[in-house]
């Protein structure tokens, strides 16, 4: 859990100020973890209530909430794309309670897994993305192989064994040479060379 937190924080601070494409839950509640963590943990060392009684968090944490805020922003309007919703939909944190819950559900929704206006999915685009690719650029393909068992009788090829006459249909006695056509032998059916005494397949010595 630790390192996936790692890497998808690292895509945040990478993708900064990306306010384009699609992020998933995960990366949008990762970064969100890591901040609050990092946020908590600076207010406790260094956080401190002023003599007036308002309370300060203290140098670096006001550092580190000016560092999160863009790449915080950039991951959310990207995990609204993610559904199919613009950058108007973070208005909502304006509203007091209910348009903050309302946000947070959106933000907590599972990505759309066809690709959208902001791009292929981050989730499931390993799959639908190269179907839905595929799809538009070959609408007819036909290169597909065909199981054999799908294949009609009609339409399969003789093989060597049915188009080559059996034992049964070869007279024995036949002559190696009759009115120009071939000739064949008697025991496994193979053709026979013109004046050939022995069968070159089984070695069967040829009757005339």
């Amino acid at each position: 859990m630790f390192d996936e937190m790692v890497s998808y924080v690292k895509i945040c601070f990478k993708k900064f100020v990306d306010f384009s494409g699609r992020a998933r839950r995960r990366e949008y509640w990762y970064f969100f973890l890591f901040g609050t963590i990092v946020s908590s943990a600076l207010a406790v060392l260094f956080g401190h209530t002023g003599s007036d009684g308002t309370y300060s968090e203290g140098f670096l944490g006001e550092l580190f909430s000016l560092v999160i805020a863009v790449p915080e922003i950039s991951v959310s309007i990207r995990r609204l794309h993610d559904i199919g919703k613009d950058w108007k939909s973070l208005l909502f944190a304006l509203i007091p309670v209910f348009g903050i819950i309302y946000l947070y559900i959106l933000l907590a929704r599972d990505s759309d897994p066809n690709p959208n206006a902001y791009g292929p999915s981050p989730k499931y685009g390993s799959v639908s993305d190269a179907q839905y690719t595929d799809s538009c650029e070959n609408p007819a393909k036909t290169d597909e192989a065909v199981p054999p068992a799908f294949i009609p009788e009609a339409a399969a090829a003789p093989s060597v064994a049915e188009s080559s006459p059996s034992a049964a249909e070869v007279i024995p006695g036949a002559p190696a040479e009759t009115s120009g056509a071939p000739a064949f032998c008697a025991y496994c059916g193979a053709a026979l060379a013109p004046g050939a005494n022995f069968c070159e397949s089984c070695g069967a010595k040829v009757e005339k």
